[in-house]
């Protein structure tokens, strides 16, 4: 009510979208208002098949960045999130004058095995590297990657050579294990 007034006190326009619900009915509804003389006309327009369909556009949209940044196999980050984190890091401890250290892994005769056990052993065997690697990688700004094939890399932000070499060892000692 205090917009409708402030539309003809002051000739302002109102222009939103509302949610309404009540116990037999709810929807989306557009609303415009606009002075008229003394008064105000009121458009209202149902959108909640609009707003539907925005809502699964959008949680489409946030699935399709989690699968593009995500490792299908070890459900990891990928090597176009390496990119995207690597680039944003640098620029952030550069910045700040901080560290960043980075971590390459390499499966050792990964091939070997793969030929000997069959790809799939192969592939439950990156899992496995991959949840080893996960339970050493902790801060949240940390951040492991499938880099490709059987390379894994760990992003390591604010960090200088010795606790990179630290969190470096505790991978290896885990994966040993």
């Amino acid at each position: 009510f205090e917009l409708f007034i402030d539309v003809v006190d002051n000739c302002t326009i109102l222009d939103k979208e509302y949610y309404y619900q009540q116990e037999a009915f709810q929807g989306w509804f557009h609303l415009v208002v606009v002075k008229l003389n003394d008064g105000f006309i009121v458009s209202f327009s149902d959108i909640s098949e609009s707003k539907h369909m925005e809502f699964a556009l959008q949680e489409a949209n946030q699935e399709l960045h989690i699968q593009a940044n995500l490792d299908s196999l070890t459900k990891i980050a990928n090597r176009r999130r390496f990119d995207e984190y690597f680039t944003q890091e640098w620029s952030r401890c550069a910045r700040d004058r901080q560290p960043l250290s980075l971590i390459l892994c390499d499966v050792d005769f990964f091939k070997t095995y793969n030929d000997n056990y069959g790809h799939q052993a192969g592939d439950v065997c990156l899992t496995q590297v991959a949840q080893g690697m996960n339970s050493v990688v902790k801060r949240p700004t940390d951040l492991l990657v499938r880099y490709g094939g059987e390379e894994f890399a760990v992003i390591i932000p604010a960090t200088y050579n010795d606790g990179a070499l630290k969190v470096a060892e505790e991978i290896r000692a885990t994966i040993k294990n």
